[in-house]
């Protein structure tokens, strides 16, 4: 009988693993053209531009990662999954069909008010001299967020269907939708380059366009694996109402640092021009590991947790959850080092051509290296808060991330922003987040069980070490060259041999030292 608990355990955790890593595939080759996309947006644009387009889509991106990303998921996968084993299939179906429907008219809804009402809410928003004292800058903005907000609608869809998609235990399509988004709007980006007199209008048109071909990629997979909902109105369709329930507060309180994004684009419109593309970069720098490391692992989780708690095995449920707490602290350690130390080849690299002079790429450097510390609090974050939402709490993480965000707008609206302009804006939000994850991780060991923070902190001092070393290995290798003359392909392949460098330290350190979590990294890449 226990032979046959440990070969579940075994296929759960490989199954965790697995489907992390199909997510992650599908999530890196999205990533890598968002970098290539944001890449164009910033050597082909003006700040003027890139402030409006950014300021723009920041209220559909928010209300997109909320309703959509969000609160969506981490409500709708435990009831649905709850539903399925309780009542079968056709209940579940049912279940889908309505919610479905329910959000398509939710954000139709949102998109219509959006247009209509767009003068008089983007300048509640924007209100400082980085954009009024630029002419024309706040009605490029306007117009193109009237454009964009249907976006919306679009991507509310091909989020619940990723969502439905996971519950099934599929992960790598459904994670390609951001591809061809990212694919379309690049397409779009170098048509606008040549129409530089519509000053990035055709940029919003590509949002459109690109969030139709994600909704179908997700759309017509699903079809063909007869998982498609029939869109209903049944209100009373079992797990519906508790699914809204949990939405409610899951849409406060999923991501704070999508709250953090729209009330940092009200302080950053009190700085210079610029402050809000330079915020940006640094983000989307952020996303790119948190993205394969810490979202990938959180959404493969959560399905299994809250089967685990659904079966009623508390204990399976705390060593899964710690498992990869412990791996992911392993992984996000060295990624919050490198970024770091090699910041400025990082941005460099990326971005310094065109428009995008060296000093945006010195103002982005501060940013991005603030931003390096506060990888470890949002990726952690991203791990724990499943745990919560498997056991059906969604209003304690609503309720810390409120708070963090009142600590987060005193702190920058009396003294970081005013005393010390972008990097005070930054830093505030990084100490915000890391108050958020000690209480997201108090009330976890609270609520689902004792965490083990001890063997937490073991393993964060253990990782700190080893990425230490690696961080003097790397800052020694960069201090040989000097990146500012060079042509954009010598700087890639020398970052990718410093990278690479560094992944190599580190990882024999692992080797050296027996560290349980790199033969968990190394069975995964394997499978």
């Amino acid at each position: 009988m226990s032979k046959t608990k440990d070969q579940a355990v075994k296929t759960r955790k490989g199954s965790v693993l697995q489907s992390a890593l199909a997510m992650s595939a599908g999530t890196m080759t999205s990533r890598i053209l968002g970098l290539i996309r944001d890449m164009l947006l910033t050597a082909f644009f003006t700040t003027k531009v890139t402030d409006a387009f950014l300021a723009a889509f920041k209220l559909p991106n928010l209300f997109r990662r909320i309703l959509g990303e969000g609160s969506l998921s981490v409500s709708f996968i435990p009831v649905y999954l709850d539903t399925q084993t309780k009542h079968g299939q056709e209940a579940s179906k049912e279940l889908a069909g309505s919610l479905w429907s329910i959000l398509m008219l939710v954000a139709a809804s949102l998109s219509c008010l959006a247009v209509v009402f767009m003068d008089d809410l983007f300048p509640l928003i924007i209100q400082g001299k980085g954009f009024a004292d630029v002419p024309g800058k706040i009605e490029l903005s306007v117009f193109l967020a009237r454009i964009m907000f249907s976006y919306l609608f679009l991507v509310t869809s091909y989020a619940f269907l990723m969502a439905l998609a996971n519950a099934h235990k599929y992960f790598f399509i459904p994670a390609l939708g951001p591809t061809a988004f990212n694919l379309t709007f690049i397409i779009f980006a170098l048509c606008s380059y040549q129409f530089k007199f519509l000053e990035g209008k055709l940029l919003a048109i590509g949002v459109l366009v690109g969030g139709l071909f994600q909704l179908l990629l997700v759309l017509v997979y699903l079809y063909k694996k007869s998982l498609v909902p029939r869109l209903k109105w049944n209100i009373n369709a079992k797990g519906l109402k508790t699914t809204l329930k949990n939405m409610l507060p899951g849409m406060i309180g999923f991501g704070i640092v999508q709250y953090l994004g729209i009330i940092n684009l009200y302080f950053a419109s009190l700085l210079e021009e610029g402050a809000l593309s330079f915020i940006y970069i640094g983000d989307r720098i952020l996303e790119l590991p948190q993205s394969l490391i810490a979202i990938s692992l959180g959404s493969a989780l959560l399905p299994t947790l809250s089967k685990l708690w659904s079966e009623g095995n508390k204990e399976k449920f705390l060593n899964e959850s710690l498992k990869y707490q412990k791996l992911l602290i392993y992984m996000a350690i060295p990624c919050c080092i490198g970024m770091f130390v090699l910041a400025k080849p990082i941005i460099q690299t990326l971005f310094q051509r065109g428009e995008f002079s060296l000093d945006k790429v010195n103002s982005t450097v501060v940013v991005l290296q603030i931003y390096s510390v506060l990888l470890l609090a949002s990726s952690l974050n991203k791990v724990l808060i499943p745990n919560l939402y498997a056991i059906k709490n969604t209003w304690l993480p609503a309720l810390i991330t409120v708070f963090s965000l009142l600590i987060h707008i005193c702190m920058a609206h009396f003294y970081f922003v005013e005393a010390m302009g972008l990097r005070g804006l930054v830093l505030s939000t990084t100490i915000a987040g890391f108050i958020n994850m000690f209480l997201v991780l108090i009330c976890c060991n609270a609520l689902v069980g004792k965490m083990n923070v001890g063997s937490l902190i073991v393993t964060l001092l253990k990782s700190l070490g080893l990425a230490l070393v690696m961080g003097v290995v790397i800052y020694y290798l960069n201090s040989l060259v000097n990146m500012d003359s060079m042509n954009s392909i010598l700087r890639a392949v020398i970052l990718f041999g410093i990278i690479a460098s560094g992944v190599l330290v580190y990882g024999t350190l692992s080797i050296v030292l027996k560290v349980d979590e790199f033969t968990q990294v190394k069975k995964l890449l394997r499978r």
